[in-house]
């Protein structure tokens, strides 16, 4: 039965699909990312031929062993760029504390929600409710800190965590690129719903980081409340982002960032990845198993965007345990 709470949505208006600065902060980020693509091109080719690779490749991949580094290097941009770009999102409020989108918001709502436009939702339902709202928010302490405009480039609010509908409906959706074929996208801490959007829709509209950067926040530069993990700060300092276009940078960032963790050098930890990939040998049903910490280990491959239901998203997961 639905909860009373659901029963009376405000009414907010719908934001262009990308809006004036969600474009400005995509064309800035964008020419950035070639310039960094372009420039780590060298180092990249060169791990991907290297004898440690070719170790990796006859172990996992046998489709990638008689490759030059050139075509190594195409298979890895199809990887990264046909890979699903999954967000999950909890079937009810306040799983784990986190505020988002809900399918009672989703079924309303036209668009599909970010974190922050959902936040302004529930809190005008709460105004008539008895029980206030507590959500995860960033902590008061780290006022301005702000991963989203530091890292992504976003507009700033001009009052710290407390944004305009305007303001908030510039930002963007945390979205997981799932080129180690997890089943659910990702993990289902964030929420038992699986949205897989269609890349086609929202391609311009993607900036990605090496990693989940709420990780990045409670492991490195300790601005959340996120975990703390034993990862390679060392290995992303430039905090430099990309696009499905230019993203030759983040590979080795990725590697670098995450072997540490593990005590594993980079070549193992490619291994890892590529031995999950749709390039391993005897397809998906003989992929090893993915742990729970190493589900974490994916781009992070945020929408800046309002994308369209239902034509931005391809099709939906649910589970039910």
């Amino acid at each position: 039965e639905r909860a009373p709470f659901f029963q009376d949505f405000p009414a907010f208006p719908q934001p262009n699909e990308t809006t004036v600065n969600q474009k400005e902060t995509l064309k800035r980020m964008a020419a950035l990312a070639k310039a960094q693509s372009d420039a780590a091109t060298p180092d990249l080719l060169a791990f991907l031929s290297s004898p440690g690779m070719d170790k990796v490749f006859e172990e996992c991949c046998p489709l990638m062993v008689n490759l030059n580094d050139k075509e190594r290097l195409e298979i890895l941009h199809r990887l990264v760029e046909g890979s699903e770009l999954v967000h999950n999102f909890p079937t009810v409020l306040k799983q784990h504390g986190i505020v988002d989108l809900t399918t009672d918001l989703a079924m309303h709502y036209p668009w599909f929600l970010n974190e922050w436009q959902s936040r302004i939702i529930i809190e005008a339902m709460n105004n008539n409710s008895s029980e206030p709202f507590s959500g995860r928010f960033r902590s008061p302490a780290f006022e301005n800190v702000d991963p989203e405009v530091s890292i992504f480039g976003c507009q700033s609010f001009e009052v710290f965590n407390s944004p305009t509908w305007s303001e908030a409906s510039d930002r963007l959706i945390y979205v997981a690129n799932n080129m180690r074929q997890a089943d659910t996208g990702n993990s289902l801490f964030f929420g038992n719903i699986s949205a897989i959007f269609r890349t086609g829709k929202v391609r311009e509209n993607v900036l990605i980081a090496p990693l989940d950067t709420g990780v990045w926040e409670g492991s490195c530069n300790h601005t959340s409340q996120g975990p703390d993990l034993p990862i390679n700060c060392s290995a992303w300092t430039d905090h430099s982002v990309a696009t499905l276009d230019d993203h030759n940078h983040l590979l080795l960032n990725n590697l670098y960032l995450w072997a540490q963790s593990q005590r594993f050098t980079a070549f193992e930890e490619a291994s890892q990845l590529f031995s999950r990939s749709a390039v391993a040998k005897g397809g998906y049903a003989d992929v090893p198993p993915l742990s729970a910490s190493t589900l974490l280990h994916y781009y992070e491959s945020n929408i800046v965007a309002n994308p369209r239901f239902p034509t931005a998203v391809k099709f939906i997961i649910v589970s039910f345990t």
